[in-house]
């Protein structure tokens, strides 16, 4: 957990409130397959097929693999905003 206690579950369902505009559907689904029993990887990786964009991909497996390593929202946020960010730099 951070500072805030969150883990990456329960950001997933704090942002609900956040209103997030296009991304407030997924992340109702998001909710949604965790209450019904899936993992949080499981829904990462659906969200990763539903959004069908490269860096939406890298950056949710990237995501995805962090979360698995570490379970402290804020480790993982870091790690997935550096390849997101190196990535960034790459682009032609």
């Amino acid at each position: 957990m951070n500072e805030a206690g969150l883990t990456l579950t329960s950001l997933i369902r704090a942002s609900i409130k956040s209103g997030l505009g296009v991304l407030d559907r997924e992340i109702r689904h998001m909710r949604k397959d965790i209450e019904w029993g899936a993992t949080t990887s499981e829904t990462m990786a659906r969200f990763e097929i539903s959004a069908r964009t490269v860096m939406i991909t890298r950056t949710t497996t990237h995501t995805i693999k962090a979360n698995e390593a570490v379970s402290d929202i804020r480790t993982v946020l870091q790690i997935a905003a550096a390849d997101a960010e190196a990535s960034h730099r790459l682009k032609p």
